[in-house]
């Protein structure tokens, strides 16, 4: 089903692509291959149990065949080195420059992921594979290419599951012709449920059942019309009381700006991630058919503002990727902050990611700034408003280098804070 959204214009990996790909790491970092490839993808989809794994290799004794064989072969036993040996797609190809920066942002995310959930429970010295192997990185490449032709803004596990029967040559394919799993079949089920899917049937569990970190956390947090979970409406509510935030705002904010600085190859958020943060929210309660809560409503006004006054959101997303700085001195972040896509309890009591002194600063002036004029909550207008005040900083930048009237978008916020 093609969904249809005029605040939508990026195609990004789901919660449960992510997910599966930060396993695939793991997996690969468990067996020390030193590269992470598609035999490893291959080997997750099936241990998932999962309906992309089952369209992909079905029955149970092919799939255990198949696995069995792939925790088995040394790099001795292949045939194929898992690098990519077919034609690649021209970069100046129709979208192929955003498909090739989401395949990057998508395995930065994963391997972020993966470093929260499992490093204490990998071999001491492990190695983190900061590349997939030239097969899995067009495999990643290529998944978003079918989800852009399905119609959908979002690479879900089927999508990686059907991109590795494109490859070829790889090991993926390897093992699978090895344990005579029919190939044609496998695609033919798979491509049968993209065209299920866009015909308006039900998509696989695995693709509802794993929600955004954005949406999970405001859901969580009882913002949703839910009562959420009791821990973390209390972790919410101890973090909005000791910062004066008054609400959960900046802690969502902030947790999309962690994820956003993992994307952009940031070990920490900077001024852009919290721009970035902004759009990202509202394309996740969107995909997510989530009317705003109270508290996030100014969220849409603002991003209604950037674009009407010339924001692209897909060119900032690819224009705000690390380009190599090193990153700037760390601020604590006060009360630790849930970070987006983990959801471990453990995981949501530690500041991760961080800010830098800069991009910190900013939080602490949008609460100065609603100190000052005597209002209770800080919200996602307030934050733009001081990012906007710093017109040396990098988000000011990005925004002039893309041609967006901030004189326009400043206005507007004048007129939103005064109402």
């Amino acid at each position: 089903m093609e969904q249809q959204s005029h605040t939508v214009t990026t195609t990004e990996f789901a919660a449960d692509a992510v997910e599966l790909l930060s396993r695939t790491i793991r997996y690969s970092m468990k067996r020390d291959d030193g590269t992470t490839g598609t035999e490893h993808l291959v080997h997750t989809l099936l241990d998932d149990n999962e309906k992309p794994g089952a369209a992909l290799v079905p029955g149970l004794n092919k799939s255990t065949s198949v696995a069995g064989r792939i925790m088995a072969m040394e790099d001795r036993h292949w045939v194929h080195d898992d690098g990519f040996h077919g034609e690649p797609v021209a970069l100046d190809a129709p979208g192929e420059e955003d498909n090739r920066f989401e395949a990057t942002a998508a395995w930065r995310e994963a391997l972020k992921l993966a470093e929260l959930k499992y490093a204490r429970k990998l071999p001491e010295g492990a190695t983190w594979p900061e590349q997939p192997s030239g097969a899995l990185r067009e495999v990643l490449v290529g998944s978003v290419r079918l989800a852009r032709t399905e119609g959908t803004y979002e690479v879900h596990g089927r999508h990686l599951a059907r991109a590795v029967l494109n490859v070829g040559k790889c090991r993926a394919v390897e093992v699978m012709t090895l344990c005579r799993v029919d190939l044609a079949a496998s695609a033919s089920a798979l491509d049968a449920q993209a065209e299920a899917v866009r015909g308006g049937a039900k998509p696989w569990p695995s693709e509802t059942d794993t929600e955004d970190g954005s949406v999970r956390l405001l859901r969580q947090s009882g913002l949703l019309g839910e009562r959420g979970k009791w821990w973390v409406r209390g972790l919410m509510s101890l973090m909005s009381r000791t910062s004066g935030d008054g609400s959960p705002v900046v802690s969502v904010l902030s947790s999309e700006a962690r994820r956003q600085a993992a994307r952009h190859g940031r070990k920490v958020a900077e001024q852009e991630d919290l721009l970035l943060a902004i759009p990202a929210l509202d394309r996740a309660l969107t995909l997510a058919g989530e009317t705003p809560p109270e508290a996030l409503r100014s969220n849409t006004t603002v991003v209604g503002l950037l674009r009407s006054h010339g924001m692209d959101h897909a060119l900032l997303v690819r224009a705000a990727d690390s380009d190599g700085r090193p990153a700037e001195p760390t601020e604590p972040a006060g009360p630790a902050e849930p970070t987006a896509r983990d959801e471990s309890a453990e995981s949501a009591t530690q500041d991760h990611t961080g800010f830098t002194a800069d991009a910190y600063r900013i939080l602490s002036k949008a609460r100065l700034l609603v100190a000052e004029r005597g209002a209770s909550t800080v919200g996602v207008e307030d934050v733009l408003t001081v990012l906007l005040d710093d017109t040396d900083g990098r988000a000011v930048r990005l925004l002039q280098d893309h041609g967006v009237d901030l004189a326009g978008v400043r206005a507007g916020l004048d007129g939103l804070i005064a109402t």
